[in-house]
């Protein structure tokens, strides 16, 4: 990952930047709304330089673009009709096609949550509430990829050993189920030997809140609730059935412009002070 001064930043601003990202995301079916975070959640995991898997995306989109007209025949602008009689219409269309791009970008959110919000961040923000909790939810986080892949290894290996579709699957489960205890074991030994049963250890964290966390948090607020401001008051507005109406407003476009490319505003205010303040910014944190 590069250099991403926003990933420097305090755990709670980090968690609650993406947490509003995605209500936000979820809340607002804007079509508007939806590509500008589409776009800039793309663009901040290709500045991560993260994998990005277009065709999974691509195939996601298609299927919900295809089967909501099938399910949904709401809409007055009919285009055609299927066999058994039941309307395709135009509105059902367009909202499977903003669905989708919603759905997709809610995917790529908490993609770049994954990315900025390490364990650590997580365990040091949730220890103050429950210690155990947190450690094993960040464990269980870790833990489903490594199953994953180790599961994909061992069925690689399998098909190579033996052609029996059946013994393929059943030994790589196996295999996969031996090396989950086995890691479970001895992950449980290092954390008594650590001494994580004692009532009385401590524990160590580099995070700070400083001022510029205060304020980006501060903007993070102000920013949501401008745009809330507007989604109870339907300045942000669209309805698709029985027919389109969408209500736009240039402030709450800007707001939402502002507040979703907050990551990338963060590294170039830090690039061009770096770069043309000299050292003397490093200091202001």
């Amino acid at each position: 990952m590069q250099k991403d001064e926003f990933y420097k930043m305090h755990p709670v601003v980090n968690i609650a930047y993406f947490i509003v990202a995605i209500l936000l995301t979820i809340c607002f079916l804007h079509p508007v709304i939806i590509f500008i975070s589409f776009v800039f959640a793309t663009l901040y995991l290709m500045y991560n330089k993260v994998n990005l898997h277009i065709v999974s995306f691509l195939i996601m989109l298609i299927c919900v673009i295809l089967i909501n007209p099938l399910v949904n025949h709401q809409g007055v602008t009919t285009l055609f009709y299927m066999f058994s009689g039941n309307p395709i219409t135009l509105e059902s269309i367009l909202y499977g096609v903003f669905a989708g791009f919603m759905i997709i970008s809610v995917i790529l959110w908490f993609n770049c949550y994954m990315v900025i919000v390490t364990s650590d961040k997580f365990i040091y923000l949730f220890s103050k509430i429950s210690k155990k909790l947190s450690l094993m939810f960040s464990m269980i986080l870790r833990f489903v990829p490594l199953l994953v892949g180790r599961l994909k290894e061992c069925y690689n290996y399998q098909k190579l050993v033996t052609k029996n579709k059946l013994k393929v699957v059943t030994n790589a489960f196996y295999m996969t189920s031996s090396w989950a205890l086995e890691n479970a074991i001895i992950t449980s030994k290092s954390l008594k030997a650590r001494g994580y049963e004692l009532k009385h250890r401590s524990s160590f964290n580099m995070y700070k809140f400083s001022t510029r966390d205060k304020v980006m948090l501060l903007v993070i607020i102000l920013l949501f609730c401008v745009l809330c401001f507007f989604y109870v008051n339907e300045m942000l507005y669209i309805r698709y059935f029985p027919s389109i109406v969408i209500n736009t407003q240039v402030i709450g476009i800007l707001a939402s412009v502002l507040l979703f490319s907050l990551p990338f505003l963060v590294n170039l205010y830090y690039f061009l002070m770096y770069k043309f303040g000299g050292n003397k910014w490093s200091s202001i944190r």
